[in-house]
């Protein structure tokens, strides 16, 4: 009875002043996770992670002797769950573990182990140039040897304008867990090509 794509998660209500997590039970009242067992019960649905609006844009233009190409694509109106952020978001004393170098101060005060709550999901939404390719095209004189000289610069990944936090908004809507941004997830490569291309 529920939309695809909800978080079934949690309701983080802060902290308490010891940094243990506080919890909305299934009556809307607050507790503090160190005191009383959360159970399924008390679990919300909370966000979506399926797109409102899925964008592609590709152009195609020319200048003089100049063509160029680009690709975008963007997604609006869906959340993430930092999967990242709860696993190497914390710094618990005595875990000895690798810490985000933004929350090492930033969520310090939290002395509580990991909860699987909405303290982690994060709107998504996200602008990428995916690819964007400039080339040139040369004058030949009609008797040259060469008939067509081009050359070519092509960027893959080249930036990603979004205020999610994590490392890629771009996440899996697919299957039984959809919105996850897993903490074994790898950035994506930017990358440059040059070419060339001669007709004689």
């Amino acid at each position: 009875g529920r939309n695809i794509g909800q978080f079934y998660v949690w309701d983080h209500a802060g902290f308490s002043d010891e940094g243990n997590w506080l919890l909305y039970d299934e009556n809307g009242e607050i507790f503090d996770v160190t005191e009383r067992s959360k159970t399924n019960a008390d679990k919300k649905f909370i966000g979506n992670a399926v797109p409102d609006v899925i964008l592609a844009w590709n152009n195609q233009f020319q200048i003089g002797n100049f063509d160029i190409s680009a690709y975008f694509r963007s997604w609006i109106g869906h959340d993430v769950f930092n999967m990242t952020n709860m696993y190497y978001g914390l710094v618990l004393e005595g875990q000895g573990r690798n810490v985000l170098v933004e929350n090492y101060q930033e969520q310090r005060h939290i002395t509580g182990e990991k909860e699987l709550s909405d303290f982690w999901i994060e709107k998504g939404d996200f602008l990428k140039l995916d690819v964007l390719s400039v080339g040139y095209s040369f004058d030949l004189n009609s008797d040259s040897y060469l008939k067509n000289l081009r050359v070519t610069a092509t960027g893959r990944n080249l930036f990603v304008l979004t205020g999610y936090s994590g490392i890629d908004p771009e996440v899996n809507i697919n299957g039984l867990d959809p919105g996850f941004e897993w903490y074994d997830t790898y950035p994506a490569t930017r990358t440059f090509m040059l070419g060339l291309q001669a007709t004689f």
